[in-house]
This record gives C-alpha cells, sequence and structure tokens, in this order.
C-alpha cells in the first residue's frame, strides 16, 4: 500500500523535475505524473508513476558494471565527456540556486549510443538560499542523501544543503568511471562492500588513490588533482559548486563542444557493440514504426468510412428534421384551419339561429298579415258578393269589384241547358284560393238536392271554378255556393 508520505515524494519530484526540464539537454526529459493509477497488471492498490524520458542503457551503474565485466577500462576522454554532460546539467541547477543533493551513479542515465547522459532521480532536489549561506554553511534545512555518498561531515554534524554534496557526489562519479569501484571501498588494499567499512574509510579520509588501480600516466594525474578537490575531507577546501568546476581544463574543451550543440556521440564513436544493438534498435523500430503506419492506415480507412457514415446520418437527421418542421407547420395551419372553421362555425350557427329567429319573427309576421288579410278579405267578399247572394237566372251574368276584389259569375247558358257555371274570384295581391261547397237545393220545398265540393284552379290573375248541374237545369233548383278560402302564403 503506498503511503501518503510517499505519494507527496513523488509528487515533489515530478514538480522538481517538470521545473528543471527543457532548460539543460543533460537533464532527463518529463513527460508526465500519474499519481493514482490501478493498471490492470496489478489491481491490489493504486500506483504513482513518474513518466519521463527513456534511456535505454540504464543508469552509469550499469554501464560501469557492463564495462567492468567486459574488462575495457572507460578511456580519459570518455570521462571527460561523460563529467563534462554531468557538469553542464549541474551547473544549469547551481545557477538557479538549486542543488541536487543525491548525485551518484544510480542517478546518471545512459541513452541508447552509450556516450549520452541524463542527469535523472530529483526527488532530494532543494533551492539553495543563497551561495553566501551556502559557503558558511547557515541553512539549516536536513535532507536525505545515500549513505555511502554522504560527505565525511555528515557523520559529525547535521547535514545542510549545499552544492558542495553535488561536487563530492561528482567526484565520486569520475573516480568509478575510471576504477570501476567506490572511492572508498578498499581495506588493506582489496575492493569491500561492507558499507560500514565504507564510511569508516571516508571519515577516516581513507579514499584510494588512482594509480592504485590504474598505471600512472600524466592525464591520470590531471583526474587526481581534481578528485582532491572534490573529494576533500574539509568541506570549505571543496570545490563550492558545479560553475567552478566548468574552469577545469579537462572539461573545457567537451563543454564547450556539447553546450555548442555538437552531440556526444560525435565527439566519440560508440563502440561497434554498441553500433549493433543501435542498428538492431533502429530496426525494431522501423519494423514498429511500419506497422504502426499500415495500423494508422486501416484506422485511417475506418475514421474515413466512419465520417462518411456520420456525414450520411447527419443529412439523414437533417432531412428528418425538415420534414418534421414541415409535419408541424402543416399541423399547425392546419390546427389553425380548424380553429378558423370553428369560428366560422360557430359564427354560422349564431347566424342561423339568429335567421331562424328572424324567420320565426317574419313568418309569425306574416301568419299574423296574412291572418288580417284572410279575416279581412272575407269581410271585403262579403261586402263584394252581395249583389249575388240573390238568386238569380243561370243565363245571367255578373261581374263586382270593390277594395281590391273582384268577383266574376257567368252562367252556364240559356233556358233548358247548363253548360256549366264559371266563378272566378280573385284580389289585389293576387294570391287569393278558394273552395266551394256547391249545393242544388229544390225551389218548392227547399231541400238539398245535390252537395259538391269543387277546389280553385289559376286562371291568369285569378282562381275560377266551374261546376255543372247534377239535377238539372235552374228551373227546378237553384245552386249555393258556400266559399271558404285563405291567402296563399309567398313563403
Amino acid at each position: 500500500m503506498i503511503s501518503s508520505s510517499q505519494i507527496e515524494e513523488t509528487e515533489e519530484e515530478a514538480r522538481n523535475l517538470e521545473m528543471l526540464s527543457g532548460g539543460n539537454q543533460f537533464i532527463v526529459q518529463f513527460v508526465d505524473f500519474l499519481p493514482m493509477e490501478r493498471p490492470d497488471w496489478f489491481k491490489l492498490t493504486s500506483i504513482s508513476f513518474l513518466v519521463m524520458e527513456f534511456c535505454e542503457l540504464g543508469s552509469l551503474n550499469d554501464w560501469i558494471g557492463r564495462r567492468k565485466q567486459q574488462g575495457r577500462w572507460t578511456s580519459a576522454e570518455e570521462v571527460s565527456l561523460i563529467g563534462a554532460q554531468i557538469i553542464s546539467a549541474l551547473a544549469f541547477c547551481h545557477s538557479r540556486d538549486i542543488a541536487h543533493l543525491d548525485v551518484k551513479p544510480q542517478n546518471v542515465f545512459i541513452k541508447g549510443d552509450g556516450i549520452t547522459i541524463r542527469v535523472g532521480d530529483f526527488g532530494s532536489v532543494m533551492q539553495l538560499r543563497s551561495i553566501e549561506a551556502t559557503i558558511q554553511g547557515t541553512s539549516t534545512d536536513a535532507i536525505k542523501n545515500t549513505l555511502i555518498y554522504t560527505p565525511p561531515e555528515s557523520f559529525t554534524e547535521p547535514l545542510r544543503r549545499s552544492a558542495r554534496l553535488d561536487v563530492w557526489g561528482f567526484g565520486h562519479i569520475i573516480q568509478e568511471l575510471l576504477t570501476f569501484e567506490h572511492a572508498f571501498c578498499r581495506v588493506d588494499g582489496r575492493p569491500t562492500r561492507n558499507q560500514r567499512q565504507i564510511v569508516n574509510n571516508i571519515c577516516e579520509n581513507k579514499r584510494t588513490k588512482l594509480s592504485q588501480i590504474r598505471s600512472e600516466s600524466e592525464e591520470f594525474i590531471d583526474f587526481e588533482i581534481l578528485l582532491q578537490k572534490c573529494l576533500n575531507p574539509q568541506k570549505l577546501l571543496r570545490l563550492e559548486n558545479a560553475l567552478q568546476l566548468r574552469g577545469e581544463a579537462i572539461f573545457c574543451e567537451f563543454l564547450e563542444r556539447i553546450e555548442s550543440g555538437e552531440a556526444p556521440n560525435e565527439i566519440i564513436a560508440p563502440p561497434e557493440e554498441i553500433i549493433r544493438r543501435l542498428r538492431e534498435t533502429n530496426q525494431q523500430q522501423e519494423s514498429l514504426i511500419e506497422g504502426q503506419k499500415r495500423r494508422i492506415s486501416e484506422l485511417e480507412g475506418q475514421n474515413r468510412k466512419f465520417l462518411a457514415e456520420i456525414t450520411k446520418q447527419k443529412q439523414k437527421v437533417a432531412e428528418q428534421e425538415e420534414d418534421l418542421k414541415n409535419i408541424l407547420a402543416e399541423n399547425e395551419r392546419k390546427n389553425q384551419i380548424e380553429e378558423n372553421l370553428k369560428i366560422e362555425n360557430g359564427n354560422q350557427k349564431k347566424e342561423i339561429a339568429d335567421l331562424k329567429r328572424e324567420l320565426d319573427e317574419f313568418k309569425d309576421q306574416r301568419q299574423s298579415a296574412a291572418n288580417e288579410r284572410q279575416q279581412g278579405g272575407e269581410c271585403d267578399l262579403r261586402r263584394v258578393a252581395s249583389p249575388i247572394v240573390q238568386p238569380f237566372a243561370s243565363w245571367q251574368k255578373l261581374e263586382v269589384a270593390e277594395n281590391g276584389w273582384n268577383l266574376k259569375f257567368q252562367g252556364g247558358g240559356g233556358y233548358g241547358r247548363d253548360d256549366g257555371h264559371l266563378l272566378w274570384i280573385g284580389n289585389k295581391d293576387g294570391g287569393v284560393r278558394f273552395k266551394a261547397v256547391v249545393q242544388e237545393i229544390d225551389y218548392e220545398n227547399g231541400k238539398e238536392l245535390s252537395r259538391g265540393e269543387i277546389r280553385s284552379e289559376p286562371d291568369g290573375q285569378k282562381q275560377k271554378i266551374k261546376y255543372n248541374t247534377i239535377q238539372g237545369y235552374f228551373g227546378d233548383c237553384f245552386v249555393r255556393y258556400n266559399i271558404t278560402f285563405s291567402v296563399k302564403s309567398t313563403m
């Protein structure tokens, strides 16, 4: 289970590395920090990942081990070139009052060409208050450091943060590059891995001289002088920082060349084994790239199809939306028409109701008028018909007119014959209809001889009836007309 303090330390290292990344080409480049991840291959707990630049050949400690296994000593030029790269990275930090505080071979990493390095593992990095405070040793913040790469003063007094710690660690790296062993690891002339013994040697200043391991030569004398400056047991006699290391003659030329843009593998060509590995790696990478290209091409093809389908679906959706808009508009129009029809129907119903009411009123008025006319007409007709109330001969003719009424009678012929009697009745409105109950009455006893009902029929502007006697001519009887009529409605 990862603790909160471990997470904080990792987060601090990520912040430090991100702060320094990109400022100097020989500092390992920060990529990303994944604080709490639960990978598929380890579901038991969360893990924090610090993603950094990949250095193919591991740490400088691994590099030294391989060289030792191969029995191939590091040349002075290789040591100077690697040292110059480390100095460039540390000088960049020290110029910004930043100290690494854990410089050792395990924290320097080798790129695939076998000669280009990256300084990494900035988990202990700290901001220096000032160069003056560093020189005087007045900073009081406690720090962590790997025990066998710690200077002797740390065992007798609290370890203060100081750029001199990086110079001490740099000295160890140079000695191990040249000798393939720790600077203070020999006891009675033999290397030991006992940390207690190594710490004792550090405290007693029992550093192994270069001449004890490698044959003495002029170029190694220069390195021995440098190591005395870097690994001096008296911290105030030790070089202050990497800015002073830049002035050492054995590094000046290489510093100038690498900081002018020349690649380390152009200054010292990689050995054949590394070249072979690089070629194999390059072939693998090319094969991987080709596979990735094919995969990318497939994905691009799928993406084009997907985009085409999306475009098609978008077009279909747009058409459906347009159809829906048209349907909604049509429904709105129909609803509006329906609403208008409802309103119009209501208005029409109201108008019909009003018309019915007016019609009923008009009918009532007309009926009242008709009734009045009928009643008045009957009175008028009686006055008009009064001349023919008395009996008269069948051959006589009579025509009278009064108050808009007109009555005409024509007998049926001469004595002894009957051609039918005609009676016309009309008024000024021309709308009179009538019927007559015709009775033949015996002259002598007044008895009814026959009875019939005749309805009038149009004759021009008048209505007429025609009656043929049943009992014979008028010598024996007379005919009585009982007339009832109605005024024709104009409705």
